[in-house]
């Protein structure tokens, strides 16, 4: 198991002798290394190839992660079928000024029968989810005064019972439970001192 664990050793911490040797012939000969010669004549070329290739692996992340450009598809497809809507309404109201009288009073009187309609249906949901919201507060407070429940539906509704009407405290409240010698520990640390 030793020879197997030191070639394991060596072969995934190999390189780190390397570094390090080369990292020391650095300081010690720096004339002999060509690479670092390089570095230090061209060292901005290759912060900026670094800052590049950052850039490119963090904008490959955010295309993959996040889809943007279906995003930025479906905002443009929103603005196209806004911008059509616009213009069949303007379409629609050109039209309409070069109709006979008549056709604008119909046309004006089915809007507003429409426009009734709508305001009626609205107001109709308006009113379910009134009912629903009261009905679901009426079911809270039921729970909430379940002990009342029996005195009637509304009755109970605006009397609600004070914590100190609901239990006594004597019977409620117990004496507190402390650790064995706790008593004779605060005694000893008192003394010691």
């Amino acid at each position: 198991m030793g020879s197997f664990a030191n070639q394991l050793f060596t072969l995934m911490l190999g390189w780190i002798q390397s570094t390090c040797a080369a990292v020391w012939q650095a300081f010690t000969a720096p004339t002999q290394q060509p690479a670092l010669a390089w570095l230090q004549k061209h060292w901005m070329t290759a912060a900026l190839v670094l800052c590049v290739l950052g850039a490119l692996a963090d904008l490959t992340v955010y295309f993959f992660r996040w889809h943007p450009l279906d995003v930025w598809r479906s905002f443009f497809r929103r603005l196209r079928e806004r911008a059509d809507k616009d213009s069949e309404s303007s379409e629609l109201l050109s039209t309409g000024e070069t109709a006979d009288s008549s056709d604008e009073e119909t046309a004006g009187k089915s809007e507003t029968g429409s426009r009734l309609a709508r305001l009626r249906m609205e107001e109709e949901n308006a009113q379910t989810r009134l009912e629903k919201a009261e009905e679901s507060l009426l079911k809270s407070r039921r729970r909430r005064f379940a002990s009342r429940h029996y005195a009637g539906e509304r009755e109970y509704a605006g009397n609600s019972v004070t914590p100190q009407e609901l239990f006594n405290t004597q019977d409620t409240y117990h004496q507190p439970v402390y650790p064995r010698k706790w008593r004779s520990n605060d005694r000893n640390e008192e003394n010691a001192e």
